[in-house]
């Protein structure tokens, strides 16, 4: 029906609302007629990586409650004229909002929050300026609001989600943990080790609540913490598979990145020279690649892992770091792509000058194993979150064969290239037949929930 176009809803019989891409991940709500004409801007959020996914009109029209999610995670929802105008963040407001809704006579707004840290919950505010009530609790967790139209009671979905990791060798295919969230998984540079995310639910997960550092030994076959009471967004070992750089986020919620002993010889100390880095990676020389931001944008940059050598890598901004080829000449991103249809793309960036080689024109995953010899590709599935495919590599190449704008779809593999098994991204181990992955299972069934 329309081109760049998520979350529409209709305004009146002839006009829709709906969220479009200005450029990269700079998402916007803006409204048309059905034909698109007529079109204008209703929200447009100020940060080039802010993304206003799904808008909801109130029933006089004049307002908009919006989910608005920054980079990777969802901030408070925001209240926004309809004419357009100054957004201001609406109820609970340490906590994501994924969903909203009103209340039929427009007195009340509705989210599905997670603050509080215990799962996302339905909250409800007095419009404008009420205090925030939590309506739903318990050990499950809400999706969606869909009001009855007397507004005595509204439909959620009601469900839980779990992550395992698993882990594929010779033998075949494992799992490795068996509670909450598991994610993230690392295998040691030695492969005797894995090292995993674990977080209470998949909302701290997905909203970066962080989760606890965990590693699985395959020799005693125990699992323990490895920092324990730190809330860990994002890490990666160091070559020696002896220290572990992480991410967090401050009382402020500025992310920082720290470097960990593993065996406990020293102190976790802070290595970011402010406070705005993430995504950090190791590379096979032992310098750390990670994101910083600079204004509304985020660079790719890299250091020692003691923080001195501070450089930016490339000028143009990157979205997120995929990984570093083991002979470090490349870097594996995703970028925003201009004056093109596709708005961004997964790039293999040389770290030694000259042009990017597109993977994707769209969101895809890419790493290399250890010792170079296939690069996994993650593409989007149908019936899956992601196919991973295997593409083997001749000695001393990084990429294989790739159509121009990168691919697209899995017609535009190389024909030696294989199907996984595995429905999300491949954590390369330190050959190409040992790997781990994640697996997540999800129960989710509709409710109505009255209204007291």
């Amino acid at each position: 029906m329309l081109e760049n176009a998520t979350g529409l809803t209709w305004v009146d019989p002839q006009r829709v609302m709906f969220s479009e891409i200005k450029s990269g991940w700079h998402f916007a709500i803006v409204t048309s007629t059905e034909s698109r004409s007529e079109e204008r801007d209703v929200y447009v959020p100020p940060r080039e990586t802010d993304m206003a996914h799904n808008s909801y009109l109130s029933p006089d029209g004049n307002w908009v409650l919006a989910t608005e999610m920054r980079t990777t995670s969802f901030v408070p929802c925001r209240l926004v004229p309809f004419k357009g105008g100054e957004a201001r963040p609406v109820g609970p407001q340490n906590g994501g909002c994924t969903s909203a809704a009103w209340s039929p006579d427009g007195k009340w707004m509705y989210f599905t929050s997670d603050s509080g840290g215990h799962g996302s919950h339905i909250w409800r505010q007095g419009f404008p300026d009420g205090t925030p009530q939590q309506i739903t609790r318990g050990p499950t967790e809400e999706a969606g609001i869909a009001m009855a139209p007397d507004g005595h009671s509204f439909i959620t979905s009601v469900g839980t989600e779990q992550s395992n990791v698993w882990i594929h060798d010779e033998h075949g295919d494992r799992q490795i943990s068996s509670e909450g969230y598991a994610t993230n998984s690392v295998l040691s540079p030695d492969g005797t080790k894995l090292f995993y995310l674990l977080a209470p639910s998949s909302s701290e997960h997905w909203h970066e609540a962080g989760g606890e550092l965990w590693v699985h030994d395959f020799t005693s076959g125990q699992g323990s913490r490895v920092l324990p009471g730190i809330a860990v967004i994002d890490f990666n070992l160091s070559p020696d598979g002896k220290r572990v750089v992480f991410e967090t986020r401050d009382e402020r919620g500025k992310r920082r990145l720290w470097l960990a002993s593993l065996d406990h010889r020293f102190a976790p100390k802070l290595i970011s020279a402010n406070s705005g880095e993430s995504n950090p990676i190791y590379a096979a020389s032992g310098r750390i690649y990670f994101r910083a931001s600079e204004g509304d944008a985020e660079f790719l940059y890299r250091m020692n892992e003691d923080g001195s050598r501070r450089e930016k890598v490339v000028p143009e901004p990157v979205l997120l770091l995929f990984a570093v080829s083991p002979d470090e000449r490349f870097v594996e991103a995703l970028r925003p792509i201009k004056e093109e249809e596709a708005t961004t793309g997964v790039e293999a960036i040389p770290l030694e000058g000259g042009p990017a080689i597109r993977i994707c024109s769209h969101f895809c995953g890419a790493s290399w194993s250890r010792d170079g010899k296939v690069l996994y590709l993650s593409l989007p599935g149908m019936k899956a979150t992601f196919s991973t495919y295997v593409i083997p590599l001749a000695p001393g190449v990084d990429l294989p064969p790739l159509p121009a704008k990168g691919v697209f779809s899995e017609n535009d593999l190389p024909k030696h290239s294989s199907l996984s098994g595995v429905d999300d991204f491949i954590h390369p181990g330190p050959n190409s037949s040992l790997y781990s992955f994640s697996r997540v299972n999800a129960h989710w069934n509709l409710y109505r929930v009255p209204i007291q």
